[in-house]
């Protein structure tokens, strides 16, 4: 019996895997607690609102891990 070829690519695999979810579970619910849910008292950051800047950080680090993953597991090695 053969053993299974080695993946390069697990370790990359497990770490955007973890880094996306990471980024899609804590991007509401850390965003909520951001805004304190009093629309009368938003928190401010750089002159923004920290609820959009959060939202926006979790949006560019899931695209990242899109684009990583397109460009080097979901190739076809043809």
């Amino acid at each position: 019996m053969t053993d299974p070829p080695t993946d390069k690519l697990q370790p990359l695999r497990i770490r955007l895997t973890v880094v996306f979810l990471t980024a899609l579970l804590i991007g509401p619910g850390l965003g909520a607690h951001l805004s304190g849910g009093d629309p009368e008292n938003v928190r401010f950051l750089f002159g923004m609102p920290a609820l959009y800047l959060w939202l926006v950080f979790t949006c560019l680090v899931m695209t990242s891990c899109i684009l990583i993953a397109a460009r080097t597991l979901w190739r076809d090695e043809d």
